[in-house]
């Protein structure tokens, strides 16, 4: 019985994490000492298999709960299939006015998503995301990770 419980909770659980109206998500978690080093670009590659319309292009950063400063400078470069690319200059906020924290927080690690752009026509080919940390230091601390999410 245990058993089988087990095994419809995993399955539950396995359902609820495939959203069907992601396009891309990728995530990349290998920052040595919670530390995104300033010369540090993290890049995602998307091969689109056809021309879609996505709602929605958002830069996903996970933290540490208390991020000791309110927005960082980053930047996110896409290169289109045809070689062109375009330049996203993001002041990454991280809490509000009052210092509350604007991630999704569970216990002490934080999901913060920041729309990059949106409303946009991803024609077929490969794309490339390159992410820089702009913050004015040697690296950004408490950061677990970076990713990229493309909604429909």
């Amino acid at each position: 019985m245990i058993k089988l419980n087990f095994l419809i909770l995993l399955v539950a659980v396995l359902f609820m994490s495939c959203n069907p109206n992601y396009v891309f998500n990728d995530f990349n978690s290998n920052f040595e000492s919670n530390r995104w080093n300033s010369n540090e670009e993290v890049v995602f590659e998307f091969d689109n298999e056809n021309d879609i319309k996505v709602s929605s292009i958002n830069l996903h950063i996970r933290h540490i709960y208390d991020f000791q400063f309110a927005n960082v400078p980053t930047e996110v470069i896409i290169i289109f299939p045809n070689g062109s690319n375009e330049k996203f200059h993001l002041d990454v906020k991280y809490k509000d006015e009052t210092g509350k924290e604007l991630g999704q927080c569970s216990g002490d690690i934080c999901d913060l998503y920041t729309p990059i752009t949106s409303n946009i026509n991803l024609r077929k080919g490969k794309y490339k995301f390159i992410v820089k940390n702009k913050f004015p230091s040697s690296f950004l601390p408490n950061v677990l990770g970076v990713g990229i999410l493309i909604e429909k």
